[in-house]
This record gives structure tokens, C-alpha cells and sequence, in this order.
């Protein structure tokens, strides 16, 4: 698994130009960075649909809408922030960024798992669709939410021995 320790950089960052009357604005949830290279995280509701109530085809279920938009949006936001990286930039502290961006990593936290349910082989379809679809995407991360709940546990459990690099404050997070 790809483990990076993240800091935020900016939370709701607004990543593009605006435009002259203050709208158009291209935002992102969180502007984030390791040491080297930016990365943009956007977040979804656990509730949002990951497919609709029908199948596509056989051996594949139709993806939801919200899924395909939010995609959408974070090629959007990669977009607009590959250009305004290009200039300094400012955190709200007024520190400079000095991550770097090159073709930036995207992060979608999106939906839960449990919208794979149905009998075993409405299951298997769904499950099989949605990786599927998550494989097939170049630089952009899609998890579920209790997919990363799994994920900070495993890191919690085997670091036992070491500080915690996983700090999360209820204030960070953005519902």
C-alpha cells in the first residue's frame, strides 16, 4: 500500500483564477503535500451513491452519477492547480508552498462499501465494476470511506513502537 505522511497545506484551497466578479472559483477540499509534491483530496459524503439501481450490462453495474461528476470535478481541480502551481502560492499563513506539482496525485474519498450489497452476485458485480473503475485511474485515488478507516487502523496497529505520524483533529475534517 502507498503510505505517505501528508500535511495540509491548505484547507479549502482555491486552486484556480477567479473570475472578475469573484465567482468561478475552482476549490478543492484540501490542498495537501509530503515532502516533495502536491497532492489535491477531495472528500464526499459516505452516503453518496457509488452506482445506480441498475445494471449497466452483463458483468458490470451502472456507476452513479455523483461518482462520475466528482471525477470530473477533481480533473478539473488537477487542471486549474497544475497552472496556478506555477506561481508562488501562499498558505493562509502566509507560508510559501514549496511542494512541487507535477502532474498532481488526486485523492477521492467518496461513498461506503456497504453499496456493494445485494445477493453474491450482484456482489461480485458491483465490487468487480467499481475497482475496475478505480484501477483504470491514472493519478487519482478512490477510496470509500471505511476503506481509509481500515487503512489509518492498519497504520495505527504497526506503528505501535513509534509515534503516531497519523494525527487527525476534528477540526481538520470538513463535516
Amino acid at each position: 500500500m502507498d503510505y505517505r505522511f501528508l500535511q495540509i497545506l491548505q484547507r479549502e484551497s482555491s486552486i484556480s483564477n477567479v473570475d472578475l466578479d469573484g465567482k468561478n472559483t475552482v476549490k478543492t477540499d484540501f490542498l495537501m503535500g509530503d515532502k516533495n509534491f502536491t497532492v489535491i483530496v477531495e472528500l464526499k459524503k459516505p452516503t453518496t451513491p457509488l452506482f445506480e439501481k441498475e445494471q449497466d450490462r452483463s458483468e458490470s453495474w451502472r456507476l452513479s452519477k455523483d461518482l462520475t461528476y466528482a471525477i470530473s470535478q477533481i480533473l478539473s481541480q488537477k487542471a486549474e492547480w497544475q497552472i496556478k502551481s506555477e506561481k508562488d502560492n501562499f498558505n493562509e499563513d502566509n507560508d510559501l508552498i514549496t511542494q512541487k506539482t507535477i502532474d498532481p496525485k488526486t485523492i477521492l474519498v467518496i461513498g461506503h462499501s456497504n453499496q456493494f450489497i445485494g445477493n453474491d452476485r450482484i456482489s461480485r458485480i458491483k465490487a468487480k465494476t467499481f475497482e475496475l473503475y478505480r484501477r483504470n485511474m491514472r493519478n487519482i485515488e478512490i477510496f470509500t470511506y471505511d476503506e481509509l478507516l481500515d487503512r489509518a487502523q492498519f497504520i495505527v496497529e504497526h506503528k505501535k513502537e513509534q509515534p503516531s505520524d497519523l494525527i487527525i483533529e476534528p477540526d481538520d475534517l470538513p463535516f
